[in-house]
């Protein structure tokens, strides 16, 4: 059966991580099963990718702290196909004991919406809450809203219809950098995860709102890698005009 892989290293991890591996379990009726971190390995990152190579595992659980947990979080994430969450270990995080409700950032494109379509049905079916947020920029603000609450209402109306056609689902807009307000939103609306598309690229200038997502969040993020070969120039709805997924 498919499994949910849960990593620790140290008994300050452990509780966290556990406890968000059996939440996640059950959220989307998946097994668990945990490996314990070498102490001393050679290579951390290639330990991790194997294990993870195992068809039956669905995706990984690692926790994250500032110092070696962040290099070996960013290292992965780079390089593993499979989705993978990151829970966050201090004094400031908090540990869900459920999953009731996700926060799902959408930028307006096919590709980052179907990489989180299938876990958010998922989630849906189990009766989660979906909270969809999307930002506009420059780019991608409605060139008409001369109506605003009807505009709003047929534009949240068909964007959701587009993207995340799923029952229990909401919608928060808000205008300016998608990293400044994922967090934010996280925490108004009592967010137990927040689920995100991405290209597996933290070179300089890009991946700006899963890097500040992931430096500041205090609740568990997942990341879902965009397929190579969907990473490319699709139609935005909100403009008209194009957008690369980042």
């Amino acid at each position: 059966m498919a499994s949910l892989l849960a990593f620790t290293e140290t008994p300050a991890e452990t509780s966290g991580v556990k406890a968000v591996t059996t939440a996640l379990a059950q959220a989307l009726h998946l097994d668990t099963d945990e490996h314990r971190l070498p102490v001393r390995p050679a290579d951390l990152t290639a330990f991790v990718l194997e294990v993870m190579d195992d068809p039956q595992v669905r995706m990984a659980v690692l926790p994250y702290s500032a110092g070696h947990a962040a290099r070996l979080v960013n290292d992965v994430i780079q390089r593993c196909s499979k989705p993978v969450v990151i829970v966050p270990i201090g004094r400031r995080a908090q540990t869900p004991r459920a999953i009731d409700r996700i926060l799902v950032p959408l930028d307006g494109t096919v590709e980052s919406a179907d990489t989180v379509g299938e876990l958010v049905a998922l989630f849906a079916a189990s009766g989660t809450d979906i909270v969809v947020l999307h930002v506009f920029d420059a780019t991608n603000v409605p060139m008409f809203w001369d109506q605003p609450v009807h505009a709003r209402e047929s534009w949240v109306g068909e964007f959701l219809h587009r993207y995340c056609d799923q029952p229990n689902v909401r919608m928060e807009l808000r205008s300016g950098a998608a990293g400044e307000h994922i967090i934010d939103v996280a925490a108004t609306e009592h967010a137990d995860l927040i689920a995100l598309g991405w290209a597996q690229n933290l070179a300089a200038g890009r991946a700006r709102a899963v890097r500040a997502t992931i430096a500041a969040a205090t609740i568990p993020v997942l990341l879902l890698p965009i397929p190579a070969d969907t990473q490319a120039v699709s139609s935005g709805m909100t403009t008209g005009r194009t957008q690369v997924a980042r």
